[in-house]
């Protein structure tokens, strides 16, 4: 991989309007963005970026015009930001949800409850 890297590395660095690009596709992804609700029970979860987090925050209200609060914030459990957290399911009586991390973009995923 990291072989790999190197000789990507030394071709796009050679790019010479790449930082342009960069600076563009910055601009261009710098908004803040919210998901639909996700409805759990009587709590909505909704994923909040505020323009270039490297990850999306989860939050959770309870009911649709309840205050939000930060449920998830990966941006702070990893500073890396490479780190992804997915709600993927809720127990029958809606008490306890199973959440799917993904750690430094890797495809296989770790399962928690909460």
């Amino acid at each position: 991989m990291a072989a790999q890297n190197a000789v990507t590395n030394a071709f796009l660095e050679k790019i010479p309007f790449r930082g342009a690009v960069a600076k563009r596709f910055e601009e261009l992804f710098d908004f803040p963005k919210v998901s639909g609700p996700m409805r759990v029970g009587d709590l909505y979860f909704i994923w909040k970026n505020s323009g270039l987090q490297n990850q999306a925050v989860i939050n959770v209200r309870k009911g649709l015009d309840g205050e939000d609060r930060v449920f998830i914030d990966p941006n702070q459990l990893d500073p890396a930001g490479t780190t992804t957290y997915s709600p993927i399911g809720v127990s029958t009586d809606d008490r306890y949800m199973a959440v799917g991390v993904n750690k430094a973009g890797a495809i296989w995923r770790g399962y928690h409850g909460l």
